[in-house]
């Protein structure tokens, strides 16, 4: 019991709402609630005749090839798509600690009106 709700990787030790996986996956600390709600800044790009571009940025860990951490989007938060022709890797920084920062960003640029677009950040275990 105390794996699935302390210390085990879908724990959530501060209960900010973010596994304790997610949160060694992004580089933040699983036992302050208010360290995990900086883990992910979402923001438009503004371009030319109302329309603007969904982008989500956010630190991930490069030293633990067992963990894969990307961007998702949908239209209705359900049926999530990292798929190129919806949302890109748009760049990414070395921060030479273990991590790097990294900006996606959607393809296709919202139009107003629009339905809504919802974005997210999902951490994938390759392995055991």
């Amino acid at each position: 019991a105390l794996e699935a709700s302390l210390w085990g990787i879908l724990a959530d030790s501060d209960a900010d709402g973010l596994t304790n996986d997610f949160e060694y996956a992004v580089g933040t600390d699983p036992q302050r609630a208010d360290d995990g709600m900086q883990a992910v800044h979402a923001d438009f790009t503004e371009l030319e005749g109302d329309r603007r571009l969904l982008r989500l940025s956010f630190q991930r860990r490069t030293d633990d090839p067992a963990i894969s951490v990307a961007a998702e989007v949908s239209e209705a938060l359900t049926g999530w798509s990292s798929d190129a022709g919806m949302i890109e890797l748009l760049s990414t920084a070395d921060l030479g600690n273990g991590f790097e920062q990294v900006v996606y960003q959607e393809v296709a640029p919202l139009v107003h009106p629009r339905t809504r677009l919802f974005g997210r950040v999902t951490v994938t275990r390759n392995g055991p």
